[in-house]
């Protein structure tokens, strides 16, 4: 079986005869078997609807698209080639309204101007991956805080001292000598930055993930990287890191470990850096080595765990300590990328 289209563009019906038969319905369109190895060709019929009979030895070629016509009888001339320009009506030469001089038109996305970016990388792709991809693209809101100024972070100074401050390009996070600033629990005495969740009319995002460098760390210092939600009793997620590299991710409420990893996996030389990604009600934290200003392009999974019935509101990113540490404990968090679908 072939690929052939013969349409009718009337607004009135087409009887067939011959090997075809029936009635073409205003713009219809039927697909023809190329081994008919015949050619429509057409001749007016009573009322200004189109009589179809069959050209014998002539050839509708496979894919080709044939559109009947109240013109004259179509005439035995060799088609142009693909791609040339014909329009076919009554009072045109008859090589010009032959069926088989009608070819199909490829289509690029640049000629339709009403594709859109998302649809048009959808289309040009063609596979699940594009796809995805170009609509995840087409839904997403990314805000980017290299700390250069303060715009979008709402600062908060420890309760027991302790400074927050974005200065020299970093949000720097100061703990005082004494007492311990805690960040666990019921316990909210350090200092923190802490950024919003991009919404769409005011609605939380239910995926989204957020990135951030560790610049430099104190020796007592504890730093973390924690999502908080928006509504009821506060809960926080994500990671603590200590100046040996080990980091852990934890339900910093409850106080449940997920994972740990072990002194060196992260570096604290600036290169190290934290993600967490939410898609529902599951969280990923990941970490992974990248440069002073590259994010890695492999991650390490810490750990996936399930937080239910939560809407995460905002990311915060804290200096901590856990004792009185004696001396001023300063830790620089830089980069910080949050994408929300």
């Amino acid at each position: 079986m072939g690929g052939t289209l013969v349409r009718n563009p009337f607004s009135t019906p087409v009887t067939l005869s011959g090997v075809l038969g029936g009635v073409l319905r205003p713009r219809q369109t039927i697909v023809v078997d190329k081994t008919v190895n015949e050619i429509v060709t057409g001749s007016p019929g009573i009322d200004g609807v189109c009589l179809l009979t069959l050209m014998p030895d002539s050839y509708l070629g496979p894919y080709d698209t044939a559109y009947v016509s109240s013109g004259g009888a179509l005439s035995d001339d060799t088609p142009q080639p693909t791609g040339t320009a014909v329009t076919a009506g009554p009072g045109t030469a008859e090589e010009a309204s032959r069926a088989d001089h009608v070819h199909a038109t490829e289509v690029t996305i640049a000629d339709i101007s009403d594709a859109g970016a998302a649809g048009a990388a959808v289309l040009a792709a063609m596979t699940v991956e594009g796809v995805r991809s170009a609509i995840g693209a087409a839904g997403e809101s990314t805000v980017v805080y290299d700390f250069a100024k303060a715009l979008g972070v709402t600062l908060t100074d420890g309760s027991a001292g302790g400074t927050a401050a974005v200065t020299g390009g970093v949000l720097a996070l100061t703990c005082p000598s004494t007492p311990e600033a805690r960040y666990y629990g019921g316990n909210r005495e350090a200092p923190r930055g802490s950024v919003a969740l991009p919404t769409s009319g005011g609605r939380p995002p239910l995926r989204w993930r957020a990135t951030a460098r560790l610049k430099s760390l104190s020796s007592l210092s504890v730093p973390r990287m924690l999502a908080k939600n928006a509504f009821g009793a506060a809960v926080f997620a994500g990671f603590y890191v200590a100046a040996t590299g080990s980091l852990g991710a934890e339900n910093n409420s409850s106080l449940t470990t997920y994972a740990t990893a072990g002194a060196g996996s992260l570096p604290t030389d600036g290169t190290g850096w934290l993600e967490i990604e939410c898609n529902g009600e599951t969280m990923l934290f990941r970490y992974g080595t990248g440069t002073t200003s590259t994010a890695p392009t492999s991650w390490t999974t810490l750990a996936v765990a399930t937080l239910a019935a939560q809407v995460w509101g905002t990311v915060e990113l804290v200096n901590s300590t856990n004792g009185a540490p004696g001396s001023t404990q300063l830790t620089e968090w830089d980069d910080l990328t949050v994408v929300a679908w």
